[in-house]
């Protein structure tokens, strides 16, 4: 990308950080986390916490559902399930529980 604008790799990070806050690998996880969020809230989508984490751009579920967590302090099957209104009960009506969710959302203390 440096390459491209014709900067240095130094000169461009230091832009970065200018105008958003951010480094470029946060600004990156970011945008990647903004896209999971849409696809996660979006109720004609039906595609699996991995399938969501990989075209999000994440290079594996396990990133995906750390810095997911990080950012909503929730996983991201809990984050699909509050906003598209299914907020302690399942899909199906019953209740959500552990052994409920789904398999790639489960992390440490989930």
């Amino acid at each position: 990308m440096a390459e491209k604008v014709d900067l240095s790799l130094w000169h461009l990070s230091r832009l970065i950080v200018r105008h958003t806050g951010r480094t470029f690998s946060e600004h990156v996880i970011s945008l990647r986390l903004d896209r999971a969020s849409e696809l996660l809230a979006d109720p004609s989508i039906e595609m699996n916490i991995a399938r969501i984490a990989f075209e999000s751009g994440f290079g594996s579920l396990r990133s995906f559902q750390v810095q997911f967590g990080k950012r909503f302090g929730v996983t991201p099957s809990e984050y699909r399930d509050r906003v598209r209104g299914f907020a302690g009960r399942s899909r199906r009506g019953g209740t959500v529980g552990p052994e409920h969710r789904d398999p790639g959302s489960v992390g440490p203390g989930r």
